[in-house]
């Protein structure tokens, strides 16, 4: 009758608390390799939460980029669509109409943070992503600058009154279109890579 008692107060146990080794006393050599598993298995949900605020900081440089590309864009057809008007009014306005439009380029890559981070702002920061408990395997995504300054685009030379001024100005957007390509592809690399490592941990 004790060892049934006994029997039946184990099998409670281990409904109540899940666990078929409760303590050192049911096996010790179990008991201890589950507590070394269950503070691995703690770590790594640590981990695994930081590497997806990670996954989200890139993506939300990338989708600062993909804006900032589109205003850029934007950019180049008010330029082309000025040299064709030889009316130095009309060219006016367009230069400050440009002007206003960098202005919202250089907010939309100050805008392009999340938790602190931000990849593409003027003095861009840099994410350190760790994947394994003890610190051996990480990655570093360095920030691009992508605001005005760090992309080379100028604001309307004397109020465009040239064609060599709006072509200069062109030449600079074709400049900040393809490094904007390239800084998008390596930002996306980086996010297929680390949402690769969130799988696996």
């Amino acid at each position: 009758l004790e060892k049934t008692a006994a029997a039946i107060a184990a099998a409670q146990n281990r409904l109540a608390t899940g666990l078929r080794v409760a303590s050192a006393a049911d096996g010790a050599a179990a008991f201890f390799a589950a507590q070394a598993l269950t503070t691995r298995s703690s770590q790594l949900l640590v981990l695994k939460d930081g590497i997806g605020q990670a996954v989200s900081s890139v993506e939300t440089a990338v989708n600062g980029i993909e804006s900032i590309q589109a205003v850029v864009e934007q950019l180049r057809g008010l330029a082309v669509a000025t040299k064709s008007d030889s009316d130095l009014a009309n060219r006016s306005r367009a230069a400050v109409q440009f002007n206003d439009l960098r202005s919202q380029l250089d907010n939309l890559a100050n805008d392009s943070n999340f938790g602190g981070v931000n990849l593409i702002k003027g003095s861009p920061g840099n994410l350190q992503v760790t994947f394994s408990e003890d610190g051996s395997s990480t990655l570093t995504v360095s920030g691009i600058a992508s605001d005005s300054s760090g992309l080379s685009i100028t604001t309307a030379a004397t109020n465009w009154d040239t064609d060599a001024n709006i072509d200069l100005a062109i030449n600079d957007l074709d400049s900040a279109l393809s490094t904007l390509r390239a800084t998008a592809n390596t930002l996306g690399a980086n996010t297929s890579f680390i949402e690769l490592r969130l799988d696996f941990v």
